[in-house]
C-alpha cells in the first residue's frame, strides 16, 4: 500500500513539473532588436559618434534592463531603468567618444530580468584625421635660379 501511494504521488510530482517547464515562456526569444550592428561611417577625430538601437518587447510581461556592460571606457550607454512594458519599445544609444585614428568597433551587453544571455549591440566605423592647412615654415625658395 505504501509503495503505490508513493508511485501516484511521484507520478503526480512528475507531471506537475513537466507542466511548469512547459508553461515558462523564454523572455529572451520576445525581446528583439531592430538592428543589433550600426555602421556609423567615418567620423573626424575628437567628435563624438553614437548609435541608436530600438529594442521591442513582444514577451506578455513587462521586462527590465538589469546590466549593462561596455566593452570599454571610451563608451558610454544611455538606456531606460523604468520597466519595458509589455508589447512596447524603447531605445538605447550608445556612445564613443573618438579618440583613436582608424577603425574601431565598441558593443555593449544588456541584460534582462529573467534571461541568463545578454543582448550584444555593437557600432563600428572609422575615426579620420581631419585635413589642416600647412602652418609651418617653408623650407624652399621660390626662386631656384638664385640657388
Amino acid at each position: 500500500m505504501f509503495i503505490t501511494h508513493y508511485k501516484r504521488a511521484f507520478s503526480f510530482s512528475l507531471a506537475l513539473c513537466i507542466g511548469m517547464l512547459l508553461c515558462v515562456e523564454n523572455a529572451s526569444a520576445q525581446v528583439v532588436v531592430e538592428a543589433d550592428s550600426v555602421d556609423c561611417g567615418q567620423t573626424l577625430y575628437a567628435d563624438s559618434v553614437s548609435a541608436t538601437f530600438i529594442l521591442h518587447n513582444n514577451y506578455k510581461m513587462p521586462t527590465l534592463i538589469t546590466k549593462v556592460d561596455a566593452s570599454c571606457g571610451c563608451t558610454t550607454v544611455d538606456y531606460p531603468v523604468t520597466p519595458i512594458k509589455s508589447k512596447g519599445k524603447c531605445e538605447i544609444v550608445i556612445s564613443y567618444d573618438a579618440m583613436q585614428l582608424g577603425h574601431y568597433a565598441k558593443w555593449v551587453d544588456v541584460y534582462l530580468r529573467d534571461v541568463d544571455e545578454p543582448i550584444r549591440l555593437t557600432m563600428y566605423g572609422e575615426i579620420k584625421s581631419p585635413r589642416q592647412p600647412f602652418k609651418g615654415r617653408k623650407r624652399f625658395a621660390k626662386n631656384y635660379d638664385k640657388i
